[in-house]
């Protein structure tokens, strides 16, 4: 019994590996959007998974279709073979079909005992140089294998040209040497399985990206909304206010707005905390910047926190941190504007390559 458990153990260890590498842990989906946040997100983190779960089976369903298709078409591709016999899979001849095109993956191995060349050649049915006549006056073959794959082709494109239902394959070259016709291995099934797993190493590399994108646009909302925060704070500490009664003043200009951005909610919940524990602003603040990484944003905090206990002037840093912070996200729109100029070029020669052959179409036709 004990090896018995060990193994369902082990498959049970092994599922739930796959389900992590593919759809994500949710604890720790959890803790990072707590991080992220500052409260409990166990349902985004439920919907994240869950995404994940249908991509998931959509990608599974995709893969089954496509192993089907393939072996199906192998299937019939076989049925036009005739073989010498059900344990000898020598291919003997080829079921001509009553429309189309005569379709095949077969080898003729011909093996010569005096050693001058010992190889295969792959023949596809239909192939260019099985159904186009030889040139006339062609310059002699290079070597003995060039010569000996010209011969096949020309004995293949012979047979195919005899009427009936059956194509019968040649035997024994000109010279009499024998010919032995064998199905190609399909080499599609190794690039289908490749496939399947560089499908399989994008869900698992993308199981995260929308923690990703939420990270992203927590970032952004920090760099377009730090500055003018900073500067509602400068102005109303210019004016004689403290700055428990600014945070107070702004928020309660924000509050009116109906869509809220990641920042301003973060602030939000940061003034619901400290009117219900009087937990310490600049403390939650200070925190705040530790979870969102953004080093702007961790050096204000630190200035505010000295400001608030050692008395350092605080108008004055913050207006210098504004100046700093609107500059650099000037250069950033400007950096973002040149970007997506770049991006305008290919579409925009690609309509005037569009203009200027319509324009010249007619004369050309007409010329």
């Amino acid at each position: 019994m004990r090896p018995i458990s060990y193994i369902l153990k082990s498959r049970t260890w092994l599922v739930l590996l796959l389900k992590g590498f593919i759809l994500g842990d949710v604890d720790y989906l959890e803790n990072q959007y707590r991080e992220l946040y500052g409260v409990n997100q166990e349902e985004k983190a439920r919907h994240t998974i869950t995404r994940n779960r249908k991509r998931c089976f959509a990608a599974l369903l995709s893969m089954l279709l496509l192993l089907v298709s393939f072996f199906l078409g192998q299937s019939q591709s076989k049925q036009h073979y005739l073989y010498r016999s059900a344990e000898n899979q020598q291919i003997i001849g080829l079921i001509r079909p009553e429309s189309g095109m005569i379709k095949g993956d077969i080898t003729a191995r011909i093996v010569k005992e005096d050693s001058v060349w010992t190889g295969e050649i792959s023949a596809r049915i239909p192939s260019a140089s099985l159904m186009e006549e030889p040139t006339p006056g062609a310059t002699q073959d290079r070597n003995q294998e060039e010569a000996l794959r010209r011969q096949v082709e020309s004995l293949l494109r012979e047979a195919i040209a005899e009427p009936g239902s059956q194509i019968l394959l040649p035997t024994h070259t000109r010279d009499g040497i024998p010919i032995q016709w064998l199905a190609e291995n399909n080499r599609n099934l190794g690039y289908l399985f490749l496939g399947i797993l560089l499908l399989g190493g994008i869900l698992a590399s993308s199981r995260y990206s929308a923690l990703k994108k939420e990270r992203a646009a927590a970032s952004r909302s920090i760099e377009g909304d730090l500055p003018l925060f900073l500067n509602q704070l400068v102005l109303l500490l210019n004016a004689g206010a403290i700055f428990e009664g600014a945070f107070k003043e702004i928020m309660k200009n924000e509050q009116k707005k109906k869509e809220k951005t990641y920042f301003y909610s973060q602030l939000e919940l940061i003034l619901i905390r400290y009117e219900e524990t009087r937990d310490p602003l600049d403390v939650q603040l200070a925190a705040l910047a530790r979870r969102t990484d953004d080093q702007d944003f961790i050096r204000i905090a630190g200035i505010i926190r000295d400001n608030l206990q050692r008395g350092i002037l605080l108008s004055e840093k913050l207006l210098k941190e504004r100046n700093d912070l609107m500059h650099k996200r000037k250069k950033r729109v400007e950096e973002e504007i040149r970007v997506k100029e770049t991006k305008l070029t290919m579409p925009l020669c690609l309509y005037l390559l569009v203009l200027i052959t319509i324009a010249i179409a007619p004369a050309v036709l007409t010329s």
